[in-house]
């Protein structure tokens, strides 16, 4: 139901209640008035009737002592009470016709025998008036005789049962509309009373019906919006009550799962903000780890340089100094100390272009000129330039590959001379193909490396335990080079041990390799110059 239709509805039973009570009190007030009214004139007609009596009775009695002992006042005392009967008929006539306009024409009745009684007080009057004018002597017997007549006959038998019946219909009226006065005041009181229980059983109807349908309802929307407030979104509101409670509990309830689609999302959203905040967090502390590495190297690159050319330099100034000192020398002397110092300055410049290649591409400005080749080619070409034999094993279809055939072969070429100095005597290269991948695998039969001297190779002038026993002209930059072009080239380089003893160093190409273009000064660029997006 409504709460609408419920007010309405409500409303209307005590409108109407209210205006049943008050027309019932207006009609009982008229209708008290009324019967006020109706006893009023009862009671005055019936003491008018009492008064009418006592002057019929009054008058006869004076002119029947004007016959018996003469009439003294000669007629006075009867016109005077001749006026009262009258006044006494006119005041009984007025009252009932003013009963006949307020109950009707069954009062017609009393006007008939108020008729007969003035009729029959005339008639008496008439006979004792010719007696008492009769100037003709009568003999007194026959006078009382007369008088008796009259006096017993027509007014005691006629005319007294005339007055007494009519008093009689006129107390029986007094005591009928006093009754029936009771009897209205009586019903009047119950139907008030009754109005009374119906308008409180109305409101106790319309209290249970609003607890019922709004009070409870309300009561239990405003704990689910508390819930609601809290951030309970699971529990249901409650579907009692009227239809707009339950219209509104169903809007609360997609209201509330609204907000819990939001929480989530919002929930959902805080983790990815979160996410992205913690890896954004992770990718500045890896540009800072970076930075400070990119100083690190800036400064080990300084004192490598400082360290690394020191050894050159110092042999160059020595020989030059000692080629000086003394008296001029033959040519051949001239000819080897510019040899040795050739020597020096070809070591010195190797080491410069090693750490400088090294340095760019750890600053990611590593130059390579990218062209589409066939792999199987870079490995027999390194083959061919490095001293020692070196067993190939390759597919028999090309194996192309977007690389730089310089620095490639260089990179292979220096993981051949590690293997002749720090390995064994033979040397096996393999190049095997996945699909996103191509590898060249070298391997040597030397002793190979610990798991510490593998962790460490790839750090710049590291030379294993074993670099004594091989070649005193390693630099230390063998690897760390290696690492850096297989890293500009999108690659990578692992250390392993052979199957048998010995080392495995694996080169592995992605088959498709991200590039970008890099970014020189003007005087560095050149066409076909590119490198490898790390």
């Amino acid at each position: 139901m409504r709460i609408t239709s419920l007010f309405r509805l409500y409303g209307a039973i005590f409108l109407i209640a209210i205006l049943l009570l008050s027309g019932l009190t207006l009609w009982n007030i008229q209708r008290s008035h009324f019967w006020d009214e109706r006893i009023e004139l009862a009671q005055h007609s019936y003491h008018t009737h009492l008064l009418l009596e006592s002057h019929i009775y009054q008058l006869m009695k004076q002119h029947a002592d004007a016959l018996l002992i003469g009439d003294r006042d000669k007629g006075t005392g009867e016109a005077a009470i001749q006026k009262a009967i009258t006044e006494d008929v006119a005041e009984i006539r007025s009252a009932i016709a003013r009963e006949i306009e307020m109950v009707g024409e069954e009062e017609y009745e009393e006007l008939e025998k108020l008729a007969e009684i003035e009729s029959r007080v005339r008639a008496l009057t008439a006979s004792l008036s010719r007696m008492s004018a009769t100037n003709t002597p009568f003999d007194p017997d026959i006078r009382r005789e007369q008088l008796a007549d009259i006096l017993d006959r027509k007014i005691d038998e006629e005319l007294a049962t005339l007055i007494n019946e009519s008093l009689e219909e006129e107390q029986k009226e007094v005591m009928d509309t006093s009754a029936e006065a009771q009897r209205f005041r009586r019903n009047s009181r119950i139907a008030v009373i009754l109005a009374m229980f119906a308008a409180a059983a109305s409101l106790a109807g319309f209290a249970f019906t609003y607890v019922r349908l709004v009070g409870d309802p309300l009561d239990g929307l405003m704990n689910g919006l508390q819930k609601l407030h809290a951030g309970n979104y699971n529990d249901p509101m409650p579907r009692d009550g009227a239809i707009e409670f339950q219209r509104l509990a169903e809007v609360l309830d997609d209201m509330a799962s609204g907000l819990k689609a939001r929480e989530a999302e919002r929930k959902t959203e805080q983790e990815r903000l979160e996410s992205k905040v913690h890896e954004r967090t992770q990718e500045l502390q890896k540009l800072v780890a970076q930075i400070e590495r990119t100083e690190s190297n800036r400064r080990q690159l300084m004192a490598d340089i400082s360290h690394e050319l020191r050894t050159p330099l110092t042999i160059v100034q020595g020989e030059a100094e000692v080629t000086l000192r003394g008296n001029v020398k033959e040519a051949q002397d001239y000819a080897d100390v510019l040899a040795r110092i050739r020597d020096s300055a070809r070591h010195m410049n190797r080491i410069v272009d090693d750490m400088l290649l090294i340095a760019r591409q750890e600053a990611g400005k590593l130059r390579l000129e990218m062209r589409e080749t066939d792999l199987r080619l870079v490995l027999t070409e390194a083959s061919d330039m490095f001293p020692m034999d070196v067993l190939i094993k390759a597919p028999d279809q090309a194996l192309p590959a977007r690389i730089d055939r310089i620095r490639l072969r260089q990179c292979i070429l220096a993981v051949f001379q590690n293997a002749r100095r720090y390995g064994g005597p033979n040397i096996t290269a393999q190049i095997e193909s996945t699909d996103d991948a191509f590898e060249i695998a070298i391997e040597d039969n030397g002793p190979g490396m610990t798991d510490a001297e593998k962790a460490q190779a790839f750090e710049r002038y590291f030379r294993g335990s074993n670099a004594s026993q091989g070649d005193d002209a390693g630099s230390g930059l063998g690897l760390p080079i290696v690492r850096a072009i297989m890293a500009a080239h999108g690659g990578k380089v692992t250390l392993s041990d052979r199957d048998g003893g010995g080392l495995r160093v694996s080169l592995q190409l992605p088959s498709k390799p991200r590039l970008d273009i890099v970014r020189w000064d003007d005087d560095d660029i050149q066409p076909g110059a590119y490198t490898s997006s790390l």
